[in-house]
């Protein structure tokens, strides 16, 4: 664990007669240790890890900030994510009709909630007009760039023997502007908007009811 992270920071002024230089130190975290100790005369700035201003400091991204320290975001491999994505800054998206991708709609809520008994059923309505969106699509945003060990979707229970996914696709992506429009899988074509993914599956010929696959560890 991080405790304090020093900055030291020279101001040099320049004028036609004279010159003064001025050090300045930064320290981030670790409030209850001592000012240092220098021959020089120095301004010295205490700062917690809690008080990070984007705007003056810079910011803190996928960071656990606590008063004793800093360390990397950790999630629990064992937890389902996904009815976790809105508190986490994430998000579900599902691309309809004349809209493009919008936010997922509460018909397909069940899918999400966490509750193996609870189901959705397109009935082939798949963006909101029976036709013009021939497939269901659905974009999982985990608020940030995470490692993702494994996807897992199934029917509910008491249909297991007797329903399944036919035909799936699965993509990934990290998010870098630099590839738009370079990855294999596109998909969209509603309100002009279009995305693209690498492609990490194309199940044609599906057999089993419990889908349960790993993830590459890069896009």
């Amino acid at each position: 664990m991080k405790r304090g992270l020093w900055l030291l920071a020279l101001l040099a002024v320049i004028g036609w007669s004279s010159r003064s230089d001025a050090l300045t130190i930064y320290r981030i975290g670790a409030a209850d240790l001592p000012a240092p100790e220098l021959d020089v005369p120095y301004q010295f700035v205490q700062l917690e890890w809690e008080a990070i201003n984007a705007k003056a400091h810079g910011g803190a991204v996928q960071m656990a900030l606590a008063s004793d320290g800093i360390m990397p975001q950790q999630l629990d491999p064992t937890v389902n994510l996904t009815p976790l994505l809105d508190e986490r800054g994430g998000r579900i998206e599902t691309l309809q009709t004349i809209v493009g991708f919008a936010d997922f709609p509460a018909r397909d809520a069940p899918m999400f909630d966490g509750d193996p008994t609870t189901h959705f059923l397109g009935d082939g309505d798949w963006g909101g007009d029976y036709g013009r969106v021939k497939n269901k699509l659905l974009i999982f945003d985990l608020g940030g760039n995470f490692i993702v060990d494994r996807i897992r979707f199934y029917p509910r229970e008491r249909f297991l023997d007797t329903r399944f996914i036919e035909r799936f696709v699965i993509g990934t992506s990290d998010g870098d502007p630099l590839k738009k429009n370079t990855r294999e899988y596109v998909v969209g074509g509603e309100g002009g908007q279009f995305r693209d993914y690498d492609l990490v599956y194309n199940i044609t010929e599906n057999t089993q009811s419990v889908i349960e696959l790993s993830i590459p560890d890069s896009p």
